[in-house]
């Protein structure tokens, strides 16, 4: 894990990409941190972004959800329903202020997402009971 972390911060933007995909099929918690600190890192670049959003989502760590609510609002469609569903899969209450924002956004791929992931959370036991993680 450590070297997928590592490229998070590679030259070369499709291998950061790509270690951003992986992170999040590993499975390892571990990765959350580095995951939220690479938005930041390549909030100009969609195709990172939109990996590193949908790696948090099956990560499932609560950690994720304040970043994740922020790239709600990013500039790039693909990224914005990518953040709705990947607050969906991680069954944490606390995204439902960001997504019950999202059912506004502009385009309606976008409300689509968050509509669904607001019916995700209410259907989740964890969304019922409160959160793990």
């Amino acid at each position: 894990m450590e070297k997928l972390v590592a490229a998070l911060n590679h030259e070369i933007p499709y291998l950061r990409t790509r270690a951003a995909w992986l992170l999040g099929r590993c499975g390892d918690r571990r990765a959350v941190a580095p995951l939220i600190a690479a938005l930041e890192a390549n909030a100009s670049d969609p195709y990172i972004l939109q990996a590193v959003v949908l790696s948090l989502g099956q990560l499932g760590d609560r950690r994720a959800v304040a970043p994740l609510g922020r790239v709600l609002g990013s500039s790039f469609l693909p990224v914005r329903v990518a953040a709705a569903r990947a607050l969906g899969m991680l069954g944490d209450p606390a995204a439902v202020p960001a997504l019950e924002a999202a059912l506004g956004d502009e385009n309606s791929l976008v409300r689509e997402a968050a509509a669904a992931a607001l019916a995700q959370l209410k259907a989740s036991p964890v969304g019922r009971d409160g959160p793990a993680g």
